[in-house]
C-alpha cells in the first residue's frame, strides 16, 4: 500500500479536482501529496522530488503537456528516478481507445472522475 515517506503526485489542470483527490488520498492514509497543473509542471516537480513519488495520478486532457505525453516522457526516462513509478490515469472517459493507449504507455490503472474513496483504496492496495 502507498504511504509513508514517498509522496503521491497529482497532475490535473483543475485545482478543485486536485483538492478533491488530495482529500480522498488523505482519507486513505496518504499524508504526502505533491501537485502540478499540467504535464510540464509535473516533470519539474518530479525532477525536484526527494524521494521520488510512489505513485503518479494524472488527468489525461490538460494544456501544454497532456497525461499521455507525460506518461511517455516518464517511461522514457525524462526523470530517471521515476521511470518505473506506477502511473494511474484520471479520466471522465474510460474508452477502448484509452485502454489501448494505456497498454502502450504502461499505465497501471484508471480512476474515473470523480474518484471515490473506495476506488482510490482499491488502487492503492493493489500497488
Amino acid at each position: 500500500m502507498i504511504g509513508g515517506e514517498a509522496p503521491v503526485l497529482i497532475v490535473d489542470d483543475d485545482p478543485l479536482a486536485r483538492e478533491l483527490l488530495t482529500a480522498v488520498l488523505a482519507g486513505c492514509g496518504v499524508s504526502r501529496v505533491l501537485s502540478a497543473g499540467d504535464g510540464e509542471a509535473a516533470l519539474a516537480v518530479l525532477a525536484q522530488a526527494t524521494p521520488p513519488p510512489a505513485l503518479i495520478i494524472s488527468d489525461i486532457d490538460m494544456p501544454r503537456l497532456d497525461g499521455w505525453s507525460l506518461a511517455r516522457r516518464v517511461r522514457m526516462g525524462a526523470v530517471e528516478a521515476c521511470r518505473e513509478v506506477p502511473i494511474v490515469m484520471l479520466t471522465a472517459n474510460n474508452s477502448d481507445r484509452n485502454q489501448q493507449k494505456a497498454a502502450i504507455h504502461k499505465i497501471t490503472a484508471y480512476l474515473v472522475k470523480p474518484p471515490t474513496p473506495d476506488a482510490v483504496k482499491g488502487i492503492l492496495s493493489s500497488l
